[in-house]
C-alpha cells in the first residue's frame, strides 16, 4: 500500500462526500443524479487498496457483483427475497429493472465490513456473524430514506422485516465465502467509507427532520 496515495484518497473521500452531505440540505435534486458515480467511486477507492496482487480478491469481488445483481433481480420479480419492491432511476443504469450499481454497493458494503469485522474478531464465524450485522444496520439506516431518494419503493410503502432477515443471510453467506478464501481482508479505506455512509444517511434523516420541525 502507497501511504501518500491512500491519504490523497482519503481526502478525495472527503472531499465527495462533503459535497453530498451538503447537497442534501441545499439542493438535493441537484445531488441526486451523481449517486451512480459515488458509489463507483467509493468502489474503486476500497478495491484498489485491498490485495489486489491476489486473483481471489478480484475473483470474489467478481462473485459478489454478479450475485449481489442476480439476486436483486430475483428479489424484484418475484417478491419473495426481500419482499415486494422496484427500483427508482436514480441509480443509474439498469439490467432487469435492476441498477448494476446495486451490484457495486453489495461489493464495496461487503469488503468494507469484511475488513472491519476481521480487525476485531478473527474467528471466521464470530467476524463473520459481526460483519453481516454491521451490513444489516446500515440498511436499517437507509431503508426508511429510500423512497425519499428515488432508490426504491415498497409495496403499500412498508419495509417488511423479510427484507432485514434476507439481508442478513445474504451478507452472512459473502461473508462466510469471504473468509474462506485466501486474501488480506483488512482495508485502509474500510473505517473511513462505512463511517461516511453512516454519516451521509444521518445526515440526510437530519435533513429531513428539520425541513419537518
Amino acid at each position: 500500500m502507497n501511504p501518500e496515495l491512500a491519504k490523497y484518497v482519503k481526502i478525495f473521500l472527503l472531499i465527495i462526500y462533503t459535497v453530498g452531505i451538503i447537497g442534501t440540505f441545499t439542493s438535493p435534486a441537484l445531488i441526486a443524479p451523481y449517486t451512480p458515480v459515488n458509489l463507483l467511486l467509493t468502489a474503486l477507492s476500497l478495491l484498489m487498496f485491498g490485495d489486489i496482487q491476489n486473483k481471489r480478491f478480484w475473483l470474489f469481488a467478481l462473485f459478489v457483483f454478479i450475485l449481489g445483481v442476480f439476486i436483486e433481480i430475483a428479489g424484484v420479480s418475484t417478491g419473495m427475497i426481500f419482499g415486494t419492491y422496484h427500483y427508482g432511476q436514480v441509480l443509474g443504469p439498469q439490467v432487469f429493472q435492476v441498477p448494476l450499481s446495486i451490484g457495486l454497493n453489495w461489493v464495496f458494503l461487503t469488503f468494507a465490513t469484511l475488513s472491519i469485522a476481521n480487525h476485531f474478531n478473527k474467528n471466521a464465524l464470530i467476524s463473520s456473524l459481526l460483519g453481516a450485522g454491521l451490513m444489516v444496520g446500515l440498511d436499517l439506516l437507509i431503508e426508511p430514506l429510500a423512497s425519499d431518494l428515488d432508490y426504491w419503493y415498497w409495496a403499500n410503502g412498508v419495509i417488511p422485516l423479510q427484507n432485514f432477515i434476507a439481508w442478513y443471510i445474504i451478507a452472512l453467506f459473502f461473508h462466510l465465502i469471504g473468509r474462506r478464501l485466501h486474501f488480506a481482508k483488512e482495508n485502509p479505506m474500510a473505517v473511513l467509507i462505512f463511517g461516511l455512509q453512516i454519516l451521509f444517511f444521518n445526515s440526510i434523516h437530519l435533513s429531513k427532520y428539520i425541513k419537518h420541525a
